[in-house]
């Protein structure tokens, strides 16, 4: 089995053991009556402190390399989980939410920087694709599996259930079961015998540099289009009187067409290049948008879900490669981290600010702000991907 393949599998353990943590502390939460503003910053405490420890964990994973970060992170998530088969009273609950929420987020980073070394230059972008795929399927599979283990063994079982998959992911890193590249020379390296270490750019460096400034725009804007699609879609299909399980469906088919899309990833890549699938997919999610605002039909709003799923699943994965090849080789990890910050801070941000434009117009505004976002994106991206062509030539001659 390929390396590749064999990273699909421990990010998917990994991710599937998270998410339905976070799924059942949630539902825990709720079966306990707290109130929705509770529950809604009990969510984000998974992602709020991670977010602000992205870049110091992907510059850490720059020095030590992937192994021990991720020996570290699915320990702790292990042990994390337990707690909650013990203990579950309000502070456990947030206790589990924030170290969760830190394990995770060291895991993924760890994830995307091996994508990047495990897959040749030539071959990165369908690297991040086959990573993509990984956190797909824990995405279908993690709710569905902690929602049945819920129904029929209750909670204390879940956790314990849940708390065992992590252990897996442990026993796949320590046993070696991939390849692990060589840690970049640390700063201030040299002396006799040893090749100087690189300068480092650091943050403030990667924000400036032409390339990834504007892909971090990009990245920001991405990831608030596809949060604005989960948060907004339950708010709108009650508003048109759906019931939940068609509200499930259109959500589903979305997450559908991602998986499909990153099944065929590798494929789609011998067609296109990965600016070409980038701004293809931010015109498709801006086009799901618009269809979005001006339907109200069950079928129709499956048809543009799926839209916006395709989109997104190409997209992602090309705004993952595109940034990992722009940055330094030396700061990969601390450039993969700044980017989950931005999109930490795209996902705290938007549902504060897409609630009130909708409370006070309602929600056909807010999906053609994020439609225009998108396709104005994907329009200036192109000057970006020709200029970036332009610069490869060169080289070349």
């Amino acid at each position: 089995m390929s390396p590749l393949y064999k990273l699909v599998i421990l990010v998917s353990l990994s991710s599937t053991g998270f998410m339905a943590s976070r799924f059942t502390v949630l539902l825990f939460a709720a079966r306990e009556s707290y109130s929705a503003a509770l529950i809604g910053f009990l969510a984000a405490m998974f992602a709020i402190v991670a977010a602000f420890a992205s870049v110091h964990t992907g510059r850490l994973i720059d020095r030590r390399g992937a192994k021990q970060p991720l020996l570290w992170s699915t320990g702790v998530l292990a042990l994390t989980v337990g707690v909650g088969a013990v203990w579950r009273d309000l502070p456990a609950l947030f206790a589990i939410a924030v170290i969760a929420g830190l394990a995770h987020n060291t895991m993924v980073l760890a994830f995307q920087r091996l994508a990047g070394e495990l897959g040749p230059p030539g071959e990165r972008p369908a690297a991040f694709g086959m990573l993509g795929l990984g956190f797909s399927f824990s995405n279908l599979a993690a709710p569905v599996a902690a929602g049945f283990a819920i129904d029929h063994a209750g909670f204390t079982a879940t956790f314990m259930i849940f708390a065992l998959v992590p252990v897996l992911s442990y026993l796949f890193v320590w046993t070696d079961q991939l390849p692990w590249p060589p840690v970049h020379a640390a700063p201030g390296g040299g002396g006799a015998g040893r090749t100087p270490a690189p300068k480092r750019s650091g943050t403030l460096g990667l924000l400036r540099a032409p390339y990834l400034s504007r892909l971090y725009v990009s990245c920001g804007l991405l990831e608030a289009a596809w949060m604005g699609f989960g948060f907004l879609l339950p708010i709108h299909g009650t508003n048109l009187g759906l019931s939940a399980s068609d509200i499930g469906l259109i959500a589903g088919s979305a997450a559908v067409m991602l998986v499909i899309s990153r099944i065929f990833m590798p494929q789609i890549l011998r067609r296109a290049t990965p600016w070409q699938l980038l701004i293809g997919g931010m015109s498709l999610i801006g086009a799901g948008y618009i269809g979005f605002s001006q339907v109200s039909q069950f079928g129709w709003l499956v048809s543009f879900s799926a839209v916006i799923g395709l989109g997104q699943g190409v997209a992602g994965p090309m705004m993952n490669a595109l940034v990992y090849e722009h940055a330094p080789a030396h700061e990969a990890g601390e450039a993969m981290g700044l980017r989950t910050l931005i999109n930490n801070v795209s996902q705290s941000a938007l549902p504060l600010l897409a609630g009130s434009i909708g409370a006070a117009f309602g929600l056909v505004p807010v999906f053609l702000a994020l439609a225009a976002g998108m396709l104005g994106t994907a329009w200036s991206s192109r000057a970006l991907w020709h200029a970036d062509r332009h610069g490869k030539a060169q080289g070349k001659s």
